[in-house]
């Protein structure tokens, strides 16, 4: 007899048959059964595994699918945020030109008042030269007065010139925000002198040293002076702004409030949501708020109305920079 399959092997061990036996009509029968049993056996395990491998392979088209939908999603959301970046950016940089534009003219009178200073006494000194009429030590007194008002005015040009440099890239510096705030106060003094507004502020508040890139922290200050300015602008009681400090953990609270109507709790929901705004069409681009939000928050920090006042207060967070947590 020619070799048999192993199934058939199987059963005919176990029905304790050799090749060389005579099989009864009933034994081969039971045989038979015992092999039409196992080739059942046989055919249902392989279709078992065939359902196995069609599942397995109809998961992965679904895993594969799902995982290329992802991948698409994701190209596209990066491709969104993206260009919003590009675009928070740019807003950014115009944001800071909207809040110059605003100082502009008081900027232009803080420079106008010094040389109007310097035309008249150096008019007064050829007056003195041609007249022959010189007293040395009082043209000296005259000539120093010329210095330093020409230093006032090279000093708020540098502010300009500072604060209008592109901050887009710009590395964190660790800086005085003593200096922040005496820089910031060079573009806006004026404009509040002239129309009547009060400042109050001691430097000596902010001597801490903070890690920032010092043209955005100044944008977000000129921003709320800006926002004081125009809350008091038809306000016919006590004009006044007052910029102070307070340190909370490892923040540093700087303060700006006014002695204005106040904010609406309505208007405190949304007012730093992006092109919000309470003021007249034309006046106001909704986004300095919201701007100054994201620098803030971008340096660590955040920007906040704090109610814990009954003047207006808003309140920039900034951390305080400290070695011992810079070196670990």
């Amino acid at each position: 007899m020619s070799e048999l399959h192993p199934l058939l092997k199987r059963q005919l061990k176990r029905l304790q048959i050799d090749q060389k036996s005579t099989l009864t009509h009933e034994e081969l029968n039971k045989l038979l059964q015992k092999v039409s049993e196992s080739y059942t056996q046989f055919d249902a395990h392989i279709e078992r595994q065939d359902n196995i491998l069609e599942v397995s392979d109809r998961e992965y088209r679904e895993v594969f699918n799902s995982l290329e939908r992802f991948n698409t999603k994701l190209t596209q959301i990066i491709e969104e945020k993206s260009i919003q970046l590009l675009a928070r950016e740019n807003s950014i940089e115009n944001q800071k030109y909207v809040a110059l534009g605003e100082m502009a003219a008081g900027i232009a009178h803080e420079i106008n008042n010094p040389l109007a200073i310097i035309v008249s006494t150096a008019s007064t000194i050829r007056t003195h030269i041609e007249r022959e009429k010189i007293d040395l030590n009082k043209t000296l007194e005259k000539v120093d007065r010329i210095r330093q008002v020409s230093f006032r005015i090279a000093k708020i040009i540098e502010g300009i010139a500072v604060f209008s440099r592109q901050s887009k890239g710009e590395k964190t510096k660790l800086t005085k925000l003593s200096q922040i705030i005496s820089d910031t106060l060079l573009l806006c003094s004026e404009k509040l002198k002239s129309v009547g507004i009060e400042l109050k502020f001691d430097i000596s508040k902010f001597d801490f040293l903070v890690d920032v890139r010092s043209v955005q922290i100044s944008q977000i200050i000129l921003n709320l002076i800006n926002n004081a300015v125009d809350a008091l602008e038809k306000h016919d009681k006590v004009k006044e702004i007052e910029i102070d400090s307070d340190i909370k953990g490892d923040f540093v609270c700087l303060r700006v409030f006014d002695s204005g109507p106040g904010i609406p709790d309505s208007v405190k929901e949304r007012i730093m949501e992006p092109f919000f705004t309470t003021k007249e069409v034309g006046k106001g681009t909704g986004l300095g708020l919201s701007i100054s939000l994201g620098i803030a928050r971008s340096h660590g920090g955040d920007l906040l109305i704090n109610s814990d006042f009954e003047r207006t207060c808003f309140e920039l967070r900034i951390p305080i920079f400290i070695a011992e947590k810079k070196v670990s």
